[in-house]
């Protein structure tokens, strides 16, 4: 149930402490064929995986290939300190300057810090940080792992359906559209949260 603060909504956002080493989401993206009004199958998957915890820095690691499961390795990887997500991003108005480590192996086997301080997108479009909003826009989503209650942000033009707290996804991405013709949806999750 959402809790009203003089016209403004409370949303469940990410918690350190939620966060386990292994647990992971994976993602399908996918084209919508605009002649027939529906999505064709998947075009890429991609995998967020848990590889390390030190108090509220997470570190991530990310890896998308064209079937699930996904067969090349890691190919990026980016830390994210969850108390700067939730300090800077208390409302979709008053959204502050943040960054994460973003690191990659394109060029290495190794890991290469490519910003230290890159955009934290990488991180919040697939992850709520933001614990207010002055609408209300709860509803139920069906995605290929069930139908959850879901509430919506709408960031940068493009509408995001978080897991709302009774679903097995709380706070976690579970929809996204680009636009009419471009959209992700959680397709798996390990998490031992739930």
């Amino acid at each position: 149930m959402l809790v009203s603060f003089a016209n403004a909504f409370s949303y469940p956002t990410v918690k350190a402490d939620e966060f386990k080493v292994g647990d992971y989401w994976v993602w399908a993206y996918s084209e919508k064929n605009l002649s027939q009004s529906r999505w064709k199958s998947p075009y890429l998957y991609e995998q967020y995986t848990v590889v390390k915890k030190n108090n509220s820095q997470i570190t991530f690691e990310m890896a998308s290939g064209p079937q699930w499961p996904v067969k090349n390795g890691a190919h990026h990887k980016f830390v994210v300190d969850i108390s700067k997500c939730l300090r800077n991003s208390k409302s979709i108005d008053k959204l502050k300057k943040w960054s994460v480590e973003f690191f990659s192996k394109s060029y290495s086997p190794n890991w290469e810090l490519v910003s230290a301080t890159h955009d934290p997108l990488v991180f919040t479009e697939k992850f709520n940080c933001i614990s207010e909003s002055d609408k209300s826009y709860e509803e139920v989503v069906s995605i290929s792992i069930g139908q959850l209650m879901s509430f919506k942000h709408n960031i940068v033009g493009w509408d995001t359906y978080y897991g709302f707290d009774q679903t097995k996804a709380k706070s976690v991405a579970l929809l996204k559209y680009f636009d009419e013709r471009y959209k992700f949806e959680l397709v798996h999750l390990n998490q031992r949260r739930l």
